[in-house]
């Protein structure tokens, strides 16, 4: 990989944006002259429109806020991934673009909050809470409970199961933010414990808590 630095991270968000344009036209294009669309056709239209947009909109972020581009830095460092292929990883799962899209404007606005228009947004809230409260270990008992207390709040039904806790915890362990330590992860008795020493995780913290000194200290160790 080449060496990482800001600039890299900017321009690949850019390159990948770029992409899924591309990709969303020339789906445009090929189904412009049907009637009638099949079910996986309309799918396929609005997974790529759905790309775009977060693309777009990441894109935006990295280009006019400081804070949005440290934490994707950090991201890109903790997965010891190429910055175009974390990217396009990130961008074939939906589940995991809406979350990391979550992730990245939380940061660029210094907060996070339960939205209405992005229903499972208490799926990656859980642990920004337990980020920012200092803990250190959970179970996925816990983390369902974190999520559950958002919805409740908003009054939506609370998970029955453990497939969205097992999916926000996955995003978690991709990006560096999480390790899973033990216990039967399909029975939800699986346990884990937040990488509290890494860098993102520090940073993360630092914005939503307000710690200046913190993030002036990461900001600086950015290679330019």
């Amino acid at each position: 990989m080449a060496q990482l630095s800001k600039a890299l991270v900017i321009s690949s968000v850019s390159s990948i944006a770029s992409l899924l344009e591309t990709q969303y036209n020339d789906i445009k294009q090929r189904l412009s002259d049907v009637a009638n669309l099949s079910s996986k056709e309309k799918a396929d239209l609005q997974a790529a429109s759905t790309k775009v947009k977060y693309f777009t909109g990441l894109a935006y972020l990295i280009s006019t806020n400081e804070k949005a581009v440290s934490a994707l830095y950090y991201i890109v460092k903790n997965t010891k991934a190429e910055p175009t292929d974390l990217l396009k990883e990130i961008a074939v799962n939906s589940y995991s673009l809406n979350k990391f899209g979550f992730i990245i404007s939380s940061i660029s606005n210094g907060f996070y909050n339960y939205d209405l228009s992005d229903m499972s947004a208490s799926n990656i809230m859980a642990i920004l809470d337990f980020i920012t409260t200092d803990k250190t270990k959970f179970t996925m008992r816990q983390y369902r409970d974190q999520m559950t207390s958002h919805k409740e709040k908003a009054d939506k039904k609370a998970d029955s199961g453990f497939t969205q806790t097992n999916q926000a915890l996955k995003l978690c362990e991709r990006l560096g933010i999480v390790s899973y330590t033990s216990g039967k992860i399909s029975l939800g008795y699986g346990e884990y414990k937040i990488n509290s020493e890494n860098d993102l995780v520090k940073y993360l913290k630092s914005v939503f808590t307000k710690d200046k000194e913190t993030q002036k200290e990461l900001d600086l160790a950015i290679a330019e």
